[in-house]
């Protein structure tokens, strides 16, 4: 049988992740000193009052603390599977509305996690935003686009891929929507 300080020494065990080479805690599992607190007894084997060992575990945080770590290690730069917002489509007029509308709506069909920019900002203005948001799509709808049924595409870092079809764009989010 261990005795009962090597069990004491046992339960009071952190564990911990290398992350970018700094030691971060994801998860804890330790001994409280809450028994004594709440006065919390037992009657044991000898028919006398003990005082339990109480362990603290925090799984619900490990979550948590998780993303906490991505999002610090990544910058908030997140890769589309997790990002938030995965794509946003930028209007550059009022008029313009409707048709964002329609290709937001057609992007969700295939579930990509799609917003509008309704705001009365000027497109530069909306790609700037989008762009400190960390939204790795951006999808600028204009007179010709609303004609043509097409997009302006925008990623992130790399700046315009040009025009392209809302169901052709559709094809090539879809893998990364939930790689």
């Amino acid at each position: 049988m261990t005795p009962p300080t090597a069990r004491v020494r046992l339960l009071n065990v952190v564990a911990t992740l290398m992350c970018g080479g700094t030691e971060g805690q994801m998860m804890t599992l330790c001994r409280s000193l809450d028994a004594k607190r709440f006065d919390l007894e037992y009657i044991g084997a000898d028919n006398r009052a003990h005082r339990p060992i109480m362990i603290h575990r925090a799984l619900f945080g490990s979550f948590e603390r998780f993303i906490g770590i991505l999002i610090e290690e990544t910058g908030g730069e997140l890769p589309v599977w997790l990002a938030p917002v995965q794509a946003i489509a930028l209007p550059i007029a009022d008029r313009h509305v409707d048709a964002a509308q329609a290709a937001a709506d057609r992007l969700a069909q295939d579930g990509i996690r799609v917003e509008i920019d309704e705001r009365t900002e000027s497109v530069g203005r909306k790609i700037r935003d989008a762009e400190l948001q960390k939204i790795p799509y951006m999808l600028v709808l204009g007179d010709r686009e609303a004609q043509d049924g097409t997009v302006g595409v925008r990623r992130r870092h790399e700046g315009d891929l040009g025009s392209m079809q809302i169901g052709a764009l559709a094809e090539r989010l879809r893998p990364l929507s939930t790689s």
